[in-house]
């Protein structure tokens, strides 16, 4: 007889419905040589309660962070640790390990850096190789807030096989450019040498660039798209908060 190593995304849940413990993930921070970037490329890291002694490979999510942020935005004000401990604890989810990454971009190969390149590139094996995750589409998800949203969709379009689902809220995927008060016009991924918003950049690297080739292949991945009726309507009004209310 065998067992398997794996704890499958969508059927093991309901094994952890049933338990009285009381679940504590691990978070943990880590950097590594990004070949990509030349640069350290730092993360956040979620291991489930019992990651270390269970010998299980998991499903894996990746969360990117907004405009101008970094891998502790989802810990700080996404709640992410004690939003997945309740997830797990309570069996709506599968223990499961989320990275949480840095980055200087829009999760775009733009002007300042090939933050796109360095994430398939550099960091999915990095993971892989580092964490027991399962490395096959079927154990990879993706989800993001605001510019993490946009990067979240442009993946999922431009990247189907690598995913199995994703989550994109409040995604700032403009078209055809962002608004005024939206920080995509301010940047560095979009500002050209001489400090200005590049609409052709924008274009280029919007999800309306891969629309046609992602509706020619025959891979679905499923998106849940949330998107606020009202937006920043008063202090604090956190599109974050459908993360940690939703769930």
């Amino acid at each position: 007889m065998t067992f398997s190593t794996r704890i499958p995304i969508g059927t093991a849940a309901a094994l952890f419905a049933f338990t009285t413990t009381s679940f504590a993930g691990e978070v943990a921070h880590y950097t590594f040589p990004s070949e990509t970037l030349d640069r350290d490329y730092a993360y956040n890291i979620y291991l489930p309660d019992g990651y270390e002694d269970s010998g299980l490979e998991y499903p894996h999510m990746y969360l990117l962070h907004g405009s101008f942020g970094n891998e502790n935005d989802w810990l700080v004000d996404g709640k992410a640790q004690q939003t997945l401990d309740r997830m797990i604890e309570e069996g709506r989810i599968p223990p499961a390990v989320v990275v949480m990454p840095g980055s200087q971009s829009w999760w775009v190969d733009g002007y300042n850096e090939p933050a796109e390149t360095a994430f398939f590139d550099d960091l999915i094996p990095h993971i892989e190789q580092t964490w027991r995750v399962i490395p096959e589409r079927e154990g990879r998800l993706i989800g993001g807030l605001s510019a993490g949203g946009y990067g979240t969709v442009n993946f999922v379009l431009e990247h189907p096989e690598m995913f199995a689902a994703a989550a994109a809220l409040s995604p700032a995927s403009y078209v055809p450019v962002p608004p005024e008060n939206s920080s995509g016009n301010r940047h560095p991924a979009y500002l050209d040498a001489e400090g200005n918003f590049d609409p052709a950049k924008w274009e280029e690297l919007n999800y309306t660039a891969y629309i046609d080739d992602y509706k020619a292949q025959d891979i679905v991945v499923p998106m849940y798209i949330n998107v606020p009726s009202r937006m920043i309507t008063f202090p604090r009004d956190d599109p974050r908060s459908s993360w940690q209310d939703r769930f």
